[in-house]
């Protein structure tokens, strides 16, 4: 049987190698090793009778971290995460396979911090994201249909200096394409 311990740091390594994918995608290796890391060495965790209160915890710690995808502002989905992360961790294996403090603690710290960051990230992004199409669809709906505009011309977003989206209308650019910064 192997030994837990060792099977946490490498799910933990796998599961940053699917951050390191989510951050920069393009490479699949990353996100295909770490994913395949996580999962084996997740199934190798199970097969050793993890105990209800650890899953549980755990189970926790990803609605708090969820909850932060729908609530960026709220520091303290990501606490209250990290924390049921580390007391998952801690709580995970019964008697003498359960997980050291001294390596449930500093993991579970660097794991929640990882994934409290990166999910405030997603959630400004899909923000931003949601606040750029309204404003071109405002922006398209109030200056008329295609057929009003001369031909060879479209809608583009321009960036100004405010970091706002301004939109204008250039030649032959294809809509919401051309952004200057």
């Amino acid at each position: 049987m192997l030994d837990p311990h060792l099977l946490l740091i490498v799910a933990s390594a796998g599961l940053m190698l699917v951050y390191r994918e989510f951050c920069a995608p393009g490479k699949v290796w990353p996100g295909a090793c770490g994913g395949a890391l996580f999962l084996a060495s997740s199934w190798l965790l199970v097969q050793q009778r993890p105990t209800i209160p650890g899953v549980a915890l755990l189970a926790i710690a990803a609605v708090l971290f969820s909850a932060i995808l729908r609530f960026s502002r709220a520091v303290h989905f990501g606490l209250g995460g990290t924390t049921c992360l580390i007391a998952g961790l801690l709580f995970l294996l019964p008697g003498n396979r359960a997980i050291s403090p001294w390596l449930a603690v500093p993991l579970g710290a660097a794991l929640g911090a990882a994934t409290s960051v990166l999910a405030r990230v997603a959630a400004a992004a899909r923000r931003n994201k949601k606040t750029f199409i309204r404003t071109v669809d405002d922006y398209q709906s109030s200056s008329g249909s295609a057929a009003d505009r001369p031909a060879g011309t479209s809608h583009a977003i321009h960036s100004s200096s405010s970091g706002k989206y301004s939109p204008t209308e250039t030649a032959d650019s294809p809509a919401c394409c051309n952004r200057d910064a």
